[in-house]
């Protein structure tokens, strides 16, 4: 046998060796996905064993194929899924760390870091996004929740507009726009993108509550009442619903004191 053909056969088992385990991984990563999809169908016990199972089998994809990118970022699915934040924002790391154009894993760091309230980070991550593909509305969004939460107004709303500009109809973008000029107490601003937004979404029950906020501290109570009401109707057995009945039983009180 000469060298070049005994090098050949070497080459050879090593690309199939290669291929067995990329097989193999996938079918780990396959069995956590569908674990994964269950869990998110159940709300008992089984889901934390589903999601643990997934955990174990995603683990097992990456211990056979180190660079498995889809495996790490549902890890850290999975661990966001069960609390474990820390190890998620790991997971979706090294996901980006294989593949930097991963929006999807910036998404998912920026949530997790938004629900810290580590808003540098936050903001840091969705920035990144916008960086990879400018057309990205959700992450102008995202920008501008965020700065909304820090009182950086004036960035929110440079976000946020630039987002409107890129996609109008984008109901999230007004929502938050919305949102930031009620804070800002420019209420009719913010009456305005909500009622854009209930032209698209007729039975929203949270803009229906933020509606009413707005014309509640405009002094125009009618208009509030009928807002909170259709927030119960629209939006049962929320926080909306509560804080809406307790809203309308302000109104109620006030209404009495002008008789």
């Amino acid at each position: 046998m000469t060298l070049i053909r005994y090098f050949l056969i070497i080459i050879i088992f090593l690309l199939q060796a290669h291929l067995l385990y990329a097989e193999d991984a996938k079918s780990h990563y396959d069995k956590g996905v569908a674990y994964l999809m269950n869990a998110a169908l159940v709300h008992t016990i089984e889901r934390t064993e589903l999601i643990d199972s997934a955990i174990s089998e995603f683990k097992e994809a990456i211990r056979l194929d180190s660079k498995y990118v889809e495996a790490y970022y549902d890890l850290g699915i999975a661990y966001k899924m069960k609390g474990r934040d820390d190890e998620a924002i790991s997971s979706f790391k090294k996901a980006i760390e294989i593949k930097p154009d991963f929006v999807d894993a910036n998404f998912q760091l920026g949530d997790i870091y938004y629900k810290k309230k580590q808003y540098n980070n936050a903001v840091a991550e969705y920035k990144r996004i916008i960086e990879i593909d400018s057309k990205k509305t959700a992450a102008y969004a995202n920008i501008g929740r965020t700065y909304i939460e820090m009182k950086d107004y004036s960035n929110a709303i440079l976000y946020l507009k630039k987002g409107l500009e890129i996609d109008s109809g984008h109901l999230d973008l007004r929502f938050y726009l919305g949102n930031l000029y009620y804070q800002k107490k420019e209420y009719d601003k913010a009456i305005d993108e909500y009622k854009v937004m209930l032209k698209e979404l007729p039975e929203d029950g949270r803009v229906y509550y933020r509606l009413g906020l707005a014309y509640k501290e405009k002094g125009l109570l009618d208009l509030a009442e009928d807002a909170f009401k259709k927030t119960i109707e629209q939006s049962p057995f929320t926080d909306e619903e509560e804080k809406a009945f307790i809203n309308l039983s302000e109104i109620k009180k006030e209404k009495e004191k002008k008789r």
